[in-house]
Formats: structure tokens, sequence, C-alpha cells
């Protein structure tokens, strides 16, 4: 149920801000699945860390960027 509650916001926020460019997507999830095929749970963790950090920045950019100035 939290879950659900916390995709409905997410879906809510990029509705908002419309499609974005995401060339960095597919990479990051390449690099995830080759870290977890070599067992290495580590790596798996640095890269999604690494990759929902991104997309943070992201979609704070883009938030910034759609906001009314005045």
């Amino acid at each position: 149920i939290q879950m659900d509650s916390i995709m409905g916001v997410m879906r809510q926020f990029v509705a908002a801000l419309g499609p974005r460019e995401t060339t960095f997507v597919l990479p990051s999830r390449r690099r995830i699945i080759s870290h977890l095929r070599n067992r290495d749970a580590d790596a798996a963790v640095e890269e999604i860390t690494r990759h929902l950090k991104l997309v943070h920045r992201h979609y704070l950019s883009a938030l910034s960027k759609s906001k009314p100035k005045g």
C-alpha cells in the first residue's frame, strides 16, 4: 500500500513535468544487471545509488526549468 502511494506521487510528478530525455537510464540498468550476474551486490548497490541520485538531480533540474519566473 505504501509503495502504491509513493508510485502515485511519482506518476503525478512525472506527468506534471512531461517526458524527458533520459539517455542515462538504459546504460545504468545494464550495469546493474551485469553486477547482479557477477554476484557483486556491492557494485550493484553503488550503481543503483548513483542512478537514483542522478534521476533526482535530473527531475529537480526539470522542475526548476518548468516553474514560471516572476
